[in-house]
């Protein structure tokens, strides 16, 4: 006949269960026949009911068997621990992954925005510089060609301001190429 001892030792991570830890142990080590009959027969006793007797007992003491459960258990705590602090340091480093990228994230906007900021104000400059300025120029030729007295003047001052125009219009050009390159529309 052999034992069968079946381990049940609860999971519990603080206060929360989590399950169990289950084993089972075969016993069949029994005493072997031969020297019990010598022993039997050394004492005056028949061998057949001496090894009877000693099959009904079992292979192993309760003690053993505490010993096993307490084994068990610290098994499955120490499991549960490490397992417990090998999360919390996952979820540690990618917070500490997120906090970074966040970080990285912030900056990159700051760039993006203190580069906006600095298009604008060339954008600005270049406005009040360049086109500001020749169509002050632009509008005090046109007044000075409508007070012209001859005809032939006026035609002089006309090509004066078709000659800013066409400047203006150049400046136009090269700010519009400035707010978009043309490598964009080239290239996609």
């Amino acid at each position: 006949r052999t034992g069968l001892v079946h381990f049940a030792v609860p999971l519990v991570l603080g206060e929360h269960p989590l399950g169990a830890l289950v084993a089972g142990q075969v016993f069949d080590q029994y005493p072997e026949q031969l020297p019990l009959e010598h022993v039997a027969r050394h004492l005056g006793l028949s061998p057949a009911p001496v090894w009877q007797a000693a099959r009904l007992e079992h292979p192993v003491k309760r003690a053993t068997l505490e010993v096993y459960a307490d084994l068990l258990a610290t098994l499955g705590r120490t499991f549960l621990q490490t397992r417990y602090h090998t999360i919390m340091a996952a979820e540690r480093r990618g917070q500490e992954r997120t906090a970074e990228a966040n970080e990285g994230r912030a900056r990159l906007l700051k760039q993006v925005m203190s580069a906006r900021e600095e298009e604008q104000r060339r954008i600005a400059r270049d406005l009040h510089d360049g086109i500001g300025q020749s169509l002050t120029s632009l509008l005090l030729g046109l007044r000075a060609a409508a007070e012209v007295p001859t005809l032939e003047e006026s035609r002089v001052r006309l090509g004066e301001l078709r000659g800013i125009t066409a400047l203006l219009l150049d400046e136009v050009r090269r700010l519009a190429r400035g707010l978009r390159p043309s490598v964009l529309d080239d290239f996609g």
